[in-house]
């Protein structure tokens, strides 16, 4: 970090800091891809399971069974894609590459060659847009404990959450203090 608090940087300022990818112990985003099953799941509550749906770039609305299933569906999926390229993934059958890209929700294109890079365009936009939503998921949190700690939060950084008050919170993700470090490696889904 520079020096700074992260509750008194911008969301992109702290988006570049070392810190902004930690995940709090416990979280759903601290479990391991492989850790992910059904009995996992129901252990956390549904606002945890609509964030990590978002984090894998899967819509996070509906029961919490269809979520569990929905996310289960694509963390199978991101194992199986983890290092594929197009090349690779254009000599499967195209119904097995429909099928993924249905399973995801995403439109499937006519062509092989158009099924396979969807299928790896969805994958590198959930990697980059996953970082991003889990650094201000992270960002939100350093600025609520700060503003229900009564911290003197610079207004420019308050503009950024027009619903965070000292009163009340209607995100109550991620709430703990303690931070696990999640390695990044480009083979993780």
């Amino acid at each position: 970090m520079d020096g700074r608090e992260p509750w008194r940087m911008t969301p992109h300022e702290f988006a570049a800091t070392e810190g902004a990818l930690n995940v709090p112990r416990g979280s759903i985003l601290a479990l391991r891809p492989e850790a992910i099953t059904r009995e996992a799941l129901s252990r956390y509550p549904s606002a945890e399971l609509q964030a990590l749906a978002m984090v894998l770039g899967i819509p996070h609305s509906g029961t919490r069974a269809a979520l569990a299933e929905r996310i289960l569906a694509a963390c199978e999926t991101r194992r199986q894609l983890a290092t594929a390229t197009v090349g690779q993934l254009k000599k499967l059958p195209a119904r097995a590459l429909r099928r993924w890209l249905k399973a995801l929700g995403r439109y499937a294109p006519a062509s092989r060659y158009g099924l396979a890079a969807a299928l790896v365009g969805w994958r590198d936009r959930c990697r980059a847009e996953g970082r991003a939503a889990l650094a201000r998921a992270n960002h939100y949190r350093h600025v609520r404990h700060a503003v229900r700690a009564g911290l003197p939060v610079p207004e420019e950084v308050l503009a950024c959450y027009p619903d965070l008050t000292a009163a009340g919170d209607p995100r109550p993700l991620f709430d703990t203090d303690t931070d696990l470090e999640i390695p990044q490696s480009e083979g993780r889904p």
